[in-house]
């Protein structure tokens, strides 16, 4: 036919002659899965750290308690902040997990004019 490429052809040069192709909703949802992924890793890595950081301070902080109920009271108060930084992290990479669902579903299989 006219104007369409050899079947021979790299598969990009199809993608542009047919990007709404099911080729091309998989190269989107790659993409999508991609930028995704490098966001989660991001994500997970930032909070890794910082969880690092705030557990090496706390045992600093535990070792300077005076008496038993001190430390007690401290040892209540970084389980409290853990769990609060743990359901904030979780749903963050909820949010993340969501935008990709949703990107990766935003191309059609039908061919626009």
């Amino acid at each position: 036919m006219p104007g369409r490429k050899p079947s021979h052809e790299a598969p990009s040069a199809f993608h542009a002659e047919y990007p709404h192709s099911v080729f091309g909703f998989g190269q989107h949802a790659f993409e999508c899965w991609a930028n995704g992924i490098a966001a989660m890793t991001e994500e997970v890595t930032h909070f890794a750290q910082a969880r690092l950081q705030e557990d090496i301070g706390a045992w600093a902080k535990f070792a300077s308690c005076r008496d038993p109920r001190e430390a007690l009271d401290y040892q209540r108060q970084f389980v409290e902040k853990a769990t609060a930084d743990y359901l904030d992290e979780f749903g963050k990479l909820s949010r993340i997990a969501t935008t990709i669902a949703q990107e990766t579903g935003t191309l059609s299989f039908s061919k626009e004019a």
